[in-house]
């Protein structure tokens, strides 16, 4: 176990034990939505660099796009901030990191609120150069944005757009595991609204009581084919929102170049003592990719802190959810798998 591992795990405790004493002196939803929004900021706070601000409010984009209100905006220090007078600010997309819902209980429908907050994160338009675009665009693809594919656009402005998380004290336990799996399928199945079968607007992490979620881009958890029964699920999901009556072959060819091509699960789950390890692991990914290597002097060596991030104790175990249809993948490991690193 990685000390990162175990430090995690004892936060973990740390943080029910808070939270615990907060819901026995307070009983006010108010007070309690602050308790929780503290403890964890407080941990982030300590764990993240002192470049790295975090606070609440909403997130815009310069085309007119804003978020629902976030629990916590996990944002970089060099950009601008838009004051207000009270504790919510506003937030530039480009800046932001990371966010984080926080909820005291997480059941169906606070599940559901906290997905379709992510979702409005997810679903603005960060500005970024026309030619920083393209020459990334054609050091993985080989080709200039303007001429992906839509799946490799969507693969490109996932990786663009910063990471969700869901973080809950209490709520699906390791009981719970198949109803947040259900639950999670009937949210993103929906075509049009909710998760619109788009893997890109799942959160990285939901962190419960026992249980975690990871999104799986290019199938790193190894997790098995996407089963008969939830394609079933996404091809009848469709129809009835559509009032369609494509058949399911037509539906699957939508998405694949070949009718043996299978589909892969884009987030797994497991039951877990101490999912905070994950969201602390994935989050400490997010900040290194979205801020850049950390190196020696002016050498140009940079620091790998990469191999923080998940270790062996926490592999294994995974079961699947949310069919990729749309087969999104992870730019970064596109062009590593390509250059065989």
């Amino acid at each position: 176990m990685t000390i990162i591992s175990r430090w995690a795990k004892s936060i973990a405790r740390v943080l029910d034990s808070s939270f615990n004493v907060s819901t026995s002196i307070a009983d006010h939803p108010t007070l309690l939505g602050d308790a929780r929004e503290s403890f964890i900021r407080d941990v982030l706070k300590r764990f993240l660099p002192s470049n790295i601000s975090i606070g609440s409010g909403q997130v815009i984009d310069a085309c007119g796009g804003i978020s629902k209100q976030i629990d916590l905006i996990i944002y970089r220090n060099d950009f601008p901030t838009l004051r207000t007078f009270g504790s919510a600010d506003v937030y530039l997309i480009e800046g932001v990191i990371a966010t984080v819902e926080v909820k005291s209980q997480l059941n169906n429908q606070s599940l559901a609120l906290a997905l379709e907050n992510g979702k409005s994160v997810r679903n603005l338009k960060p500005s970024v150069l026309g030619m920083s675009l393209n020459a990334y665009c054609e050091q993985i693809y080989q080709r200039p944005f303007d001429q992906l594919n839509t799946t490799q656009i969507n693969s490109i402005m996932g990786l663009i757009l910063p990471p969700t998380y869901i973080y809950a004290y209490r709520g699906y336990t390791q009981a719970g595991l198949d109803t947040l799996r259900g639950r999670l399928n009937d949210w993103y199945n929906t075509p049009n609204e909710n998760g619109e079968q788009d893997i890109t607007l799942m959160p990285e992490v939901i962190c419960t009581e026992g249980c975690v979620t990871l999104k799986n881009l290019n199938n790193l958890l190894q997790l098995p084919a996407a089963s008969g029964a939830d394609l079933e699920a996404c091809y009848r999901a469709f129809n009835s929102s559509q009032k369609s009556k494509r058949s399911k072959a037509d539906f699957l060819d939508c998405f694949r170049s070949s009718s043996s091509q299978e589909f892969h699960y884009g987030i797994g789950m497991k039951t877990s003592d101490t999912p905070l390890q994950y969201l602390i692991s994935s989050l400490l990914e997010a900040v290194i990719s979205r801020i850049g290597y950390q190196q020696l002097g002016g050498t140009g060596i940079q620091y790998n802190l990469q191999k923080y991030h998940i270790s062996a104790d926490m592999e294994g175990n995974w079961s699947g959810a949310a069919v990729n249809l749309t087969q999104v993948s992870d730019p970064k490991l596109e062009f590593a798998k390509a250059h065989g690193l």
